[in-house]
């Protein structure tokens, strides 16, 4: 029956948060846009080296295939910085305002002004190339480089950001389980329940499903989780940060409560 309701439960952290709520989705989603980003980059520093080999090994340099390549990608920049601040101010909505959301957007922003700026160095680099002016081509390229490794960098910045937002409004589930000293599983036998309670601030938490072992939607921070003794039996308790690198595949974490009996 134990494992029944524990299946059950991850079934349901699955359907309803994600095992992490509406928030935390929607800023990892901000994250996603983030790594395209840096992809489109990449593709955008393709066409900049393709165009310097022609320049210097092949000596048949296009500039209209480096300047359309250019531009393509670098207008998909636009739609990841505009689905960043979309889905982060959903996050920040879900949240309850639980985070600085000024912190992302002003870095989606700086995406905007990198990319006009290297649009119109794309466009000097094709004027110089026409005008056979290779050297001033190359250095044209160098400083447009150095632009693109600026917008990896500005990814790379909301990328950090959005993540230690997650750490403050993302939510988690927790399953408590009690084992004997060896640490084998044990039926709870006439305990009187669980319980966590919030170390920050005293608020208890009790468990949400039928068997009473199973937490939905505790937020981030350290929690006390302990046992209501038996006639006759009782459990250790144990204080744990809820962090994600307790997660088990099921991104579920796993308390374990030193069950004893007299």
């Amino acid at each position: 029956m134990k494992k029944i309701t524990f299946f059950l439960f991850i079934l349901l952290g699955s359907l309803v948060s994600k095992a992490q709520g509406p928030a935390a989705e929607q800023l990892n989603f901000a994250i996603e846009e983030s790594e395209t980003g840096k992809l489109y980059v990449k593709e955008s520093r393709k066409a900049s080296n393709q165009l310097v080999k022609q320049l210097t090994v092949t000596l048949n340099p296009n500039p209209t295939q480096f300047f359309n390549n250019l531009m393509l990608n670098q207008n998909s920049l636009i739609d990841n910085a505009d689905n960043i601040q979309y889905f982060v101010e959903n996050g920040w909505n879900y949240s309850g305002q639980g985070f600085n959301k000024q912190p992302i957007i002003t870095q989606a922003n700086l995406i905007y002004n990198l990319v006009d700026e290297v649009n119109l160095l794309g466009q000097q680099i094709v004027t110089a190339v026409q005008a056979n002016n290779t050297t001033t081509a190359l250095n044209l390229i160098a400083v447009l480089n150095t632009k693109l490794q600026n917008e990896t960098q500005t990814f790379n910045r909301i990328i950090t950001r959005t993540k230690n937002a997650i750490s403050l409004v993302r939510t988690y589930q927790v399953y408590v389980r009690t084992v004997d000293s060896n640490g084998n599983e044990v039926p709870p036998s006439d305990l009187f329940g669980f319980y966590a309670i919030n170390n920050a601030n005293g608020e208890a938490f009790y468990p949400d499903n039928q068997e009473g072992t199973c937490f939905t939607g505790l937020s981030s921070g350290t929690y006390t989780f302990g046992a209501f003794n038996g006639y006759f039996s009782g459990a250790s308790s144990n204080t744990i940060t809820l962090s994600e690198s307790l997660l088990n595949a099921d991104g579920i974490i796993v308390v374990d409560l030193v069950y004893w009996s007299e």
